[in-house]
């Protein structure tokens, strides 16, 4: 089988995993009723491995370009694991253990997703955690992945092929045969009529910011012609580095950074922030970042460092019709942090908002990722690096399904992201399903160093926001 090169923005977030404090490694926190039934799962994950053919490729770096090629030993019981905590686990034992293993490095021997199945936690509950690289997630592929594992019925009635089945079509898949890696049929009659209406529920889940992608994107990006490659973008990185070296960001407290990781989760009602921000004439994502600027000036206060605005980065769609899922830039606004009515706050941040939306341009992101790809990693790194040391805060806000969902006749009691760092103090991710509004505080603790504080703030937060 001839092996598939990676796309320019590929090969870039590829070429920067290897800078720990950059990976786009993201990860889903699935908090769920009862324990799901394993065989079932495995069974799913087989199929959407059968089905959808980056799920089977791995990555090879012998001739230099990072290609994609068919891994014909992949076995999916190595990347479905089920593991447990002392029963009766605690929120915090289950918080820890996620953040360690979305931490951890995939094995660039495998393909590069994993499910992790968690038992033990109290009242019976169960949790999966679905860690997937940025870089198999473009498009169709990620949406067909929900659909492969999702159901919007506790017990469907067309989930009932055989193991042998499944298995049968991955060994068909992975045949040599099977040389066209990029039209593999999904088409499977016993799972049309779910998958056609999960995929309709869970349209927006995947759509997560490509963080690095988007933010070296943005420092390479080059508006005009390029001549000669790789003179303009040694220029160009020239210019941003000036530019970033007087752009740090704004926070006194949090100016150290690591590759340690904290996880805190909070929740809030879409509909009760819905309410505050019509009221005041805003959005839900509006009233999320307020949020976040809340909680983030309410803790410098607290530990007697107060500051007037602090700098975030929020996602900007620039999604097309013919746009993939991941069509998204990061834009920098500045926050206002210092003592002063919500509502006020509010405002200020939605104008912000509004602003950058309107000011960020259409970027040539192929380019820049193509400009990356012709430098080497550890110039690439460094400025990756130095637009991160220029955000104090990253927050994303994801659109879930509307309706409850069921992983393995386990219902989804909670559904917690968790953002890439990327080398910023924290990332606040929300992700919505029906009325709840799941938040993932990923906090790295070298910059923030009570990291417990900093997620009671965010608590105090969302209750002040949703009381406007």
């Amino acid at each position: 089988m001839t092996p598939i090169p990676m796309t320019d923005t590929e090969a870039l977030m590829w070429r920067l995993e290897r800078h720990r404090g950059l990976s786009s490694t993201f990860a889903n926190l699935a908090v769920l009723d009862q324990q799901p039934d394993i065989d079932r799962l495995r069974a799913r994950l087989t199929r959407a491995a059968a089905a959808i053919p980056r799920l089977r490729q791995r990555v090879d770096e012998r001739a230099g370009r990072p290609r994609w090629f068919i891994d014909g030993d992949l076995d999916v019981d190595t990347h479905v694991r089920h593991v447990a905590v002392a029963t009766p686990g605690t929120k915090r034992e289950l918080l820890d253990l996620a953040a360690t293993i979305t931490a951890d490095p995939f094995d660039p021997t495998r393909p590069l997703w994993q499910f992790i199945v968690i038992d033990g936690l109290a009242d019976g509950r169960s949790a999966l955690l679905q860690k997937v690289h940025h870089a198999i997630t473009d498009g169709q592929g990620g949406v067909e992945l929900a659909t492969a594992y999702l159901d919007i019925e506790r017990d469907p009635a067309d989930d009932d092929r055989a193991d042998s089945d499944h298995a049968a079509a991955l060994a068909s898949a992975q045949s040599p045969e099977s040389t066209d890696l990029d039209n593999v049929s999904s088409s499977d009659p016993s799972h049309d009529d779910t998958a056609e209406r999960v995929r309709a529920a869970l349209a927006g889940i995947l759509r997560v910011p490509l963080g690095v992608r988007r933010q070296v994107g943005d420092l390479l990006a080059e508006p005009d012609s390029i001549a000669d490659a790789n003179r303009a973008a040694l220029r160009t990185l020239d210019d941003v580095g000036r530019e970033l070296a007087a752009e740090r960001a704004a926070s006194p407290l949090w100016t150290q950074r690591s590759s340690r990781r904290r996880l805190f989760t909070t929740e809030a009602s879409v509909s009760a922030l819905g309410t505050a921000a019509r009221a005041f004439g805003g959005t839900v994502n509006a009233a999320f970042v307020t949020a976040a600027a809340e909680a983030a000036g309410d803790y410098h206060r607290r530990v007697g460092s107060p500051v007037d605005s602090l700098r975030a980065s929020i996602a900007v769609s620039t999604r097309t019709d013919q746009s993939g899922s991941n069509a998204f830039t990061l834009a920098r606004i500045d926050v206002p942090t210092a003592t002063m009515p919500i509502g006020e706050r509010f405002a200020a941040v939605a104008a912000a908002i509004e602003s950058a939306r309107a000011a960020t341009p259409d970027r040539l992101v192929d380019t820049a990722a193509a400009l990356g790809a012709a430098l080497p990693t550890s110039l690439v790194a460094r400025f990756a690096g130095a637009q991160a040391r220029s955000i104090d805060i990253a927050t994303s806000n994801v659109r879930g399904a509307p309706v409850d969902t069921f992983v393995a006749g386990a219902r989804v009691v909670a559904n917690v992201p968790i953002g890439p760092l990327l080398g910023v103090p924290v990332n606040l991710t929300a992700l919505s399903q029906g009325d709840r509004f799941d938040i993932g505080v990923h906090i790295d603790p070298t910059a923030i160093d009570d990291s417990a504080m900093f997620a009671q703030c965010v608590d105090d937060a969302i209750a002040r926001v949703q009381m406007m």
